[in-house]
Order: structure tokens, then sequence, then C-alpha cells
């Protein structure tokens, strides 16, 4: 919890020194940002939350860096977006309507973490603890209802900074991603009791009726 609170406080930090003026829409943002992540951590299992970072392989800690650095170069090209007038979107509706989708992000984040107790931000499968394969809430309709969400968090991040030019960074994490979740299936397949007859039940892993 610790780690996520320390980038949590870098992210905020980053963005207060980067942006030219804390709007309205800036400081609602991270205001969003912020009580999401701190409620989704207090609202992880105890199990999962002692076993979050033992769990990470080499490739996820790879994907984390290029988060990492994405979300940086995020914040960096959408102030530079707004100062140029590069690619704006143009439309402050449309800026909160970027932070109406976080907020909306934030909650599913919270829901998620209830619902999976298992999940942590490598790929395994806790045999110790009885895993099992989680199918209520969202993951009735998408089998990676928290990727899904990543997704359209960015999504919101980039309508909320103002500018697409934002949204550059995320395309190869995006391409990360889907290729993850491919690993992530054909493991899980393998190695989770129920998640074979559960991948004939939800057909789709991002998105209903397209993929």
């Amino acid at each position: 919890m610790s780690r996520t609170f320390a980038a949590l406080a870098v992210f905020v930090t980053f963005q207060c020194v980067a942006q030219p003026t804390l709007t309205p829409t800036v400081i609602t943002y991270l205001a969003v940002i912020g009580c999401g992540t701190v409620i989704a951590s207090f609202l992880i299992s105890p199990d999962t939350a002692r076993i979050r970072w033992k769990k990470s392989s080499a490739t996820h800690r790879r994907l984390a860096n290029v988060v990492r650095v994405a979300v940086v170069a995020h914040i960096i090209l959408g102030v530079i977006g707004r100062r140029s007038g590069l690619l704006l979107i143009g439309s402050g509706a449309a800026e909160w309507a970027g932070v109406g989708v976080c907020a909306s992000c934030m909650a599913m984040l919270c829901w998620t973490v209830v619902l999976n107790p298992f999940l942590t931000p490598g790929v395994s499968v806790d045999a110790a603890r009885r895993q099992f394969t989680v199918v209520g809430g969202p993951y009735r309709y998408v089998r990676h209802p928290h990727y899904a969400n990543c997704i359209a968090l960015w999504f919101g991040s980039i309508l909320a900074s103002g500018s697409w030019l934002s949204g550059l960074p995320f395309l190869p994490v995006f391409v990360l991603l889907i290729r993850r979740i491919l690993n992530e299936d054909a493991f899980l397949c393998i190695h989770l009791p129920g998640y074979r007859l559960y991948q004939l039940q939800v057909q789709y892993r991002l998105l209903p009726y397209l993929w």
C-alpha cells in the first residue's frame, strides 16, 4: 500500500508542477484519481495486499515501467498540447466528461477489487487460498473488466487533459496490454479451475460483441 500512496503522491505532484494553471477541471480530476486510488487500496483484501508485489513477474514489472513512462509522457504532452493549441479537444464540456469517465472508472475499480479478491499485478493462481473463477458483476459480460476499466480510464484522462496529443503515449501500452490479456487467458485456462468453462460462457475479453 505504501508503494501505491508514494506513486499517487508523485503523480499528483508532477501534475501540479507541470500544469501552467490548476483549473477546476484539473483539480477535480486529481481529486477523483486520488480519492479513488486511496479507497481502492483500503478495499483490497489483506491476503491480496500481502502478496500483491510478491506475485509480480519480470514481464509485469516491464509493463508497469512502460505504463509509468506513458503516464509521465501523457502529462507532458497534455500540457504541450494545451499551450501550443495542438490537437486540442476544444470543449470544456468534453474535459468535464473526461473527469466523469475517470470517476466512473475509479468506482468500477473499487467494485472489481471487492468482487475479485485474487486480483494481483502478476498472472498467477493462488492454490493456497483456493482461488476460484470470479463470474459475478462485470465478469458476467467480459472476462477482463479490470483491463477494460484501465483503457476507459486512459480515455477519460485524455479528454480531461484537453488535447488528443496526450493520448499518444498510451498506444504502445495498449498493444502490450492486449498481449498480456492473451497470455493471461492461456495461463488461466490451464491452471485455474473452472476458467475453461467460463471462457465458453463469457466469450468477450474486453468489450461485449466486439472482442
